[in-house]
């Protein structure tokens, strides 16, 4: 789960949709008809917006798949979420009240009330297709991964925010990658027990650190774009969108900065900016040289972001966007590093 529930969420006409829009897909044919049982672990926290079309989607994913196990884990939820998924999940899953717990934690209370020898990871903001499980299995089969996944699906109509975000990081082809979002992530349980689940200690980034330590035993990580889930909780203003990077950036190790892309070039731009003023302060620029300076070192360091993603991506989407996000996007992770560094975030309970 990647954002908070502050921001509007669509309503459940649209979410609805997104359903009829799945049922309507061709679903591959299941490569056994043996399947082994799949535990579904779902946390939650005042997801009120999204759980019925989260919890209908795994549902009917859970129908044409077969043997699983389903736990709802609510982290303290007011708004009802519990309740109502609850009566979503009938005799087919469970929900647990876990109150005050990390992401992390909730997930490995999850896989531990569970039983079956595939572990599937899906966030109460996401909606998966019918399909979503025979689709998985397949990836699973063909490749021997480890753990398989892919990025959020972008949901019809999408704000532009969410739309230019998305374009810019989507991962041109399938293949072997680094690491899987939390959220839309399968993996075989014996790898899950063997490096320990997910890190508790974490606030954040624990998709990222149980990935690390899972190639580190050997297993391959998988990406493939027909495993979808559909995000429904992208941020859609500028404020969330700043608070959604914010609580990312919380998830940075100091103790292995030299691998952390983000954390380097968000300093690349501290430093940029902070030379720019020094420059005009001290008077050695005045004017319009100064303004220009000024400029150019808030406007590099995105466009250099924007640049590279479009190399990554293989397309170039809208870069004045583009350079307006990374701005904010800078700008919000160093706001993290100060808290890391001088502040003592609160937990966000299970919540991104």
């Amino acid at each position: 789960m990647r954002s908070s529930n502050t921001q509007k969420q669509p309503t459940t006409a649209c979410n609805h949709t997104l359903l009829d829009k799945h049922h309507q897909r061709e679903s591959p044919q299941a490569v056994s008809a043996n399947h082994p049982r799949i535990s579904v672990v779902i946390p939650t926290f005042n997801a009120a917006a999204t759980i019925d079309a989260c919890l209908e989607s795994v549902l009917s994913a859970i129908e044409s798949w077969g043997p699983a196990d389903l736990v709802v884990l609510d982290n303290g939820s007011t708004d009802g979420t519990r309740e109502r998924a609850t009566v979503l999940c009938g005799a087919t899953g469970s929900v647990l009240a876990k109150p005050d717990a990390s992401i992390a934690r909730l997930r490995n209370l999850g896989a531990a009330a569970t039983s079956g020898p595939i572990l599937s990871f899906i966030d109460s903001d996401c909606v998966v297709p019918p399909n979503y499980f025979e689709t998985a299995w397949a990836v699973f089969e063909t490749t021997g991964a480890g753990a398989v996944g892919s990025l959020y699906a972008l949901p019809p109509d999408p704000k532009w925010i969410e739309a230019v975000w998305f374009r810019m990081h989507d991962l041109s082809q399938d293949g072997p990658v680094r690491w899987l979002n939390g959220g839309n992530l399968l993996v075989r349980r014996d790898g899950f027990d063997r490096v320990g689940g997910f890190n508790e200690a974490l606030r954040t980034g624990e998709d990222v650190d149980f990935c690390e330590r899972l190639r580190a035993t050997g297993a391959l990580i998988y990406h493939d774009r027909r495993i979808e889930a559909v995000h429904l909780g992208n941020p859609v203003t500028f404020r969330s969108f700043f608070r959604q990077q914010r609580w990312h950036g919380l998830g940075t190790s100091l103790r292995n900065s030299r691998d952390d892309k983000p954390l380097g070039i968000s300093l690349f731009y501290l430093i940029a900016t902070v030379a720019a003023l020094t420059i005009w302060l001290t008077g050695l620029s005045r004017g319009v040289d100064a303004a220009l300076l000024i400029l150019a070192s808030q406007l590099l360091p995105p466009a250099l972001a924007v640049g590279y993603r479009a190399v990554q991506a293989r397309r170039l989407v809208n870069p004045a966007a583009g350079i307006a996000l990374y701005w904010i996007y800078f700008w919000s992770r160093l706001a993290a590093l100060w808290s890391i560094l001088f502040g003592a975030p609160q937990l966000h309970r299970g919540r991104r």
